[in-house]
């Protein structure tokens, strides 16, 4: 009798048994790859993020006038704060007393309608003086910079600045450098957010944050305290921060390490 053709029970099984395997080995070949570029792309995110922030930080802290950074005496707090420099220029002229300054004309203006002050020194004094502003003291009242004038006599050119009242500057600069700084700028950790704060009026006591000041995100997935710390200028040498901070991945427990450190070279 003529057998008929066809397949057994078992090596229809069989068959069935190697295309499973197949398949599996070929769907956790495309899961592998595919979570790993997506962690390859997380990874970058993060170091894009890191390179971001380190940046910004940087280039504003560079803008810093060197003897007013200061970052508050209890590590909880992790705040950094400054007064940033607006323009730079060289007085010819500093009463003991007086409403008015006597300046060289600016290499580059200050911003228009902008309530500055101006600083002489401040080195081998406290930073709260930058920040209480006695009189006499290192930082004047406030200066409409609307109201600064450059005046031209016998081909001779200098700027008038207006102080809103009389002040003594109880310091000389060896240089005779003169600035202009704006209103204090803090960066502090909030949980895992590092905000930014500006628009807020300088304080004697450091405030860890500032209270009514303009509030923006920095980061928004930090993990662990950010860390900030200042070496003080001395005559030899510019200020030092160094700042350190962790990001996490928020879809894994992946972290990228960040520290970095600042020189600001501004000069009394």
């Amino acid at each position: 009798m003529r057998r008929s053709a066809g397949f057994t029970l078992v090596e229809l099984v069989m068959v069935i048994v190697i295309l499973a395997i197949v398949a599996l080995i070929s769907v956790q070949f495309v899961v592998f790859s595919t979570q790993g570029a997506l962690d390859l792309a997380a990874r970058q995110q993060r170091a894009l993020q890191a390179a971001v922030i380190g940046e910004q930080i940087s280039r504003e802290l560079r803008a810093a006038f060197p003897a007013s950074i200061r970052v508050s005496d209890r590590l909880s707090d992790n705040c950094i704060e400054w007064l940033p420099i607006e323009a730079a220029t060289t007085y010819i002229h500093l009463d003991s007393e007086s409403d008015h300054i006597t300046a060289a004309p600016f290499a580059e203006l200050p911003p228009e309608k902008k309530t500055l002050y101006a600083l002489v020194y401040n080195y081998g004094t406290t930073r709260e003086a930058l920040y209480a502003r006695p009189n006499p003291g290192p930082v004047s009242p406030s200066i409409n910079t609307d109201e600064i004038e450059v005046k031209t006599v016998d081909g001779k050119s200098w700027a008038d600045i207006p102080l809103s009242a009389a002040h003594g500057f109880n310091q000389r600069s060896p240089q005779r450098r003169l600035f202009l700084v704006g209103s204090p700028i803090s960066y502090c950790q909030g949980g895992r957010f590092l905000y930014r704060y500006s628009d807020y009026g300088a304080r004697q006591s450091q405030p860890t944050p500032p209270a009514g000041a303009t509030r923006a995100v920095l980061a928004a997935n930090l993990t662990g305290p950010v860390q900030f710390e200042v070496k003080r200028p001395s005559l030899e040498r510019g200020a030092l921060v160094d700042f350190s901070f962790t990001l996490k991945d928020p879809l894994g427990e992946e972290e990228t390490v960040v520290r970095q450190e600042v020189q600001i070279r501004n000069v009394p």
